[in-house]
């Protein structure tokens, strides 16, 4: 199949050989959180296309130009360049391209649902199976995904039926957009209804699985039933990818039973890492248990659990507000090379200890690589 692309001559097949397909590169744009590296790399991904230095100036030539580029950060940059600006009616004028396929409705059509024109969603999907283009679970589970933004999972739910009696396997994004959509508006049992039916269709929960989940089994009181829920994952032999089941139920027990949650942690938890200690101490440090914090601080440390600088806020925070800079001065001396040094400036500064700041600021800030920008912001 030929395309003439900006005067150029494309071999679509062959860019798809090359670079991989379209809904690859899509759903990876769903799932992962993608940087805009500029416009440097809109003339790399024109270089490989053969069209050196070229970098298109309106709406239009950019959709069609990532249409054809392997470049994921350029898909995102795309459909949000067309939704800021608001000019649909160069969408309208994109509909009027004869080659466009199943992945190409499918981005315009998340561009609508993201502004909550599902109406117009629906057009273009209507106008996509005019033209004998099929929708694929993709196309479903966006516009699944418009439903769920505005709280209309019942909605939702009936596209993920039709999805399956037309053929098509849901996926786990079709799953995960549910579970959350059930999950924010209360209904967290049909939620762990569709975690169990993944598992009959031989789908395997992922991170964003769990931590929809747990977030909404927790934030509505049902502790318990979370608990539950990964013990009978645990013996089902599905154990949950990382420790985010774990560090929700754990930080909703900091919240309301200490104590608890610091048995949970030393005994349920498996090999605990940074985020979880991170979320004890911050619990402890809320209640006023600052040694119990540092001595969770050492453990931690000797079982060579790489600290960060959420680990030295927290701590550095609790002890300039308990006006114990000695202590928060000495945690960052036997650790500049992971605290930034901005962080014990904050601490005491937010904690009226402007003088000490300044003290600090001349005696450690000649060998901190920050220092000038905080000297800057304490006006010396």
């Amino acid at each position: 199949m030929e395309s003439t692309f900006i005067g150029h001559t494309t071999n679509l097949t062959q860019i798809k050989s090359n670079f991989g397909k379209k809904e690859a590169i899509y759903l990876s744009l769903r799932n992962t959180t993608l940087e805009a590296f500029g416009s440097k790399l809109i003339v790399d991904a024109g270089q490989k296309r053969g069209i050196s230095g070229y970098i298109p100036k309106t709406s239009i030539q950019y959709f069609k130009f990532i249409a054809l580029s392997d470049c994921e950060a350029e898909w995102n940059k795309g459909t949000n360049h067309i939704k800021e600006e608001g000019q649909w009616k160069d969408v309208r004028l994109l509909l009027n391209e004869k080659s466009l396929d199943v992945c190409s409705f499918n981005i315009i059509m998340d561009a609508l649902c993201k502004q909550g024109l599902l109406l117009e969603a629906h057009a273009v999907c209507y106008e996509m199976i005019k033209r004998g283009v099929q929708p694929d679970v993709i196309s479903y589970t966006i516009l699944m995904d418009g439903y769920c933004l505005k709280s209309k999972v019942d909605e939702a739910r009936k596209l993920f039926d039709m999805m399956i009696e037309a053929g098509l396997v849901p996926d786990v994004w079709s799953y995960n957009i549910l579970i959350q959509g059930y999950c924010k508006i209360e209904r967290v049992d049909e939620a762990m209804n569709l975690c169990e039916d993944m598992l009959t269709k031989n789908l395997v929960p992922n991170t964003v699985t769990y931590k929809y989940l747990f977030d909404g089994l927790c934030r509505f009181g049902r502790l318990p039933d979370a608990w539950n829920f990964l013990t009978r994952m645990h013996y089902r032999g599905h154990r949950p990818p990382d420790l985010t089941p774990y560090n929700i139920i754990l930080e909703t027990l900091c919240e309301q039973h200490l104590d608890k949650a610091n048995k949970i942690f030393n005994s349920l938890i498996p090999e605990p890492n940074v985020q979880s200690y991170n979320i004890l101490i911050s619990g402890y440090c809320k209640n006023g248990r600052v040694d119990e914090a540092m001595s969770i601080y050492q453990n931690m440390c000797l079982r060579n659990i790489v600290r960060d600088s959420e680990t030295f806020k927290l701590l550095i925070n609790a002890f300039c507000k308990r006006k114990q800079c000695d202590k928060a001065i000495a945690l960052y001396k036997n650790n500049r090379d992971l605290c930034p040094f901005k962080i014990l400036m904050d601490g005491l500064r937010k904690n009226g200890m402007e003088e000490v700041a300044q003290r600090v600021s001349q005696l450690y800030g000649a060998c901190d690589p920050d220092v000038a920008l905080v000297r800057n912001q304490l006006a010396l």
